[in-house]
């Protein structure tokens, strides 16, 4: 039921985002045939200085709550996966337009034991997972993004999701450097920094890309 209404909730979602668009850009109307020669003139001025294709908004509370019900649902899809696939390919996880390829920290934190555990071990363990659900999340619409070129209003939406998920990959860094500072006053779980900070070059460089893209438009 949890999954249904996550799922309910951003279709929701999606339809306002829609619906603001088109109220912002209404359908153009057939011109009356006696203003027609007129208004050819006036629109072929208006050619000549393009709108701007794409207008930040707001990042709102209800933005954020959609992405992390898709963050959530795309950690347990990839937790699933990579305990029932066999272990000679579980690395490889099939998403919609990518393989998302994990290193070996990255699988031993979608199949371990304490992920439910408080201290730096299950922070470490969990935090892992996070950087993993956002880097495919960016990647997905990233490549969604390339594929709505051709729809501003569907553009719109997926360029409004990518920067909710730049906003959250930036909260990742920042948990990670404080759980960084936690694991190095403890030698037992130090080890574990070096497979976060990998992991999290990934995820820079996927935000890094998406941020060039919203840039450019």
């Amino acid at each position: 039921m949890k999954a249904d209404y996550a799922a309910a909730l951003e279709k929701f979602w999606r339809i306002a985002q829609l619906k603001k668009e088109l109220e912002r850009r209404p359908p153009i109307r057939r011109a009356a045939p006696a203003r027609a020669a007129s208004r050819h003139v006036a629109d072929n001025a208006a050619r000549t200085v393009p709108a701007p294709r794409y207008v930040p908004a707001p990042l709102t509370a209800q933005a954020f709550s959609v992405e992390e019900a898709k963050l959530r649902r795309v950690e347990e899809s990839i937790r699933v996966f990579v305990r029932v696939a066999d272990p000679k390919v579980r690395q490889i996880v099939p998403m919609r337009y990518f393989n998302l390829m994990l290193n070996p920290a990255e699988v031993a934190a979608y199949t371990a034991d304490h992920l439910e555990q408080t201290g730096p071990r299950g922070d470490a363990a969990r935090l892992l997972l996070r950087v993993v659900a956002v880097t495919a999340r960016i990647t997905t619409e990233v490549e969604e993004l390339k594929r709505s070129q051709k729809s501003p209003s569907v553009w719109n939406l997926h360029a409004s999701s990518l920067m909710v998920l730049v906003n959250l990959a930036q909260r990742v860094v920042e948990a990670l450097e404080r759980l960084a500072l936690a694991i190095g006053q403890q030698p037992e779980t130090a080890p574990t920094g070096e497979p976060l900070r990998s992991s999290l070059e990934k995820l820079r460089q996927r935000a890094a890309e998406a941020e060039s893209m919203l840039a450019e438009a």
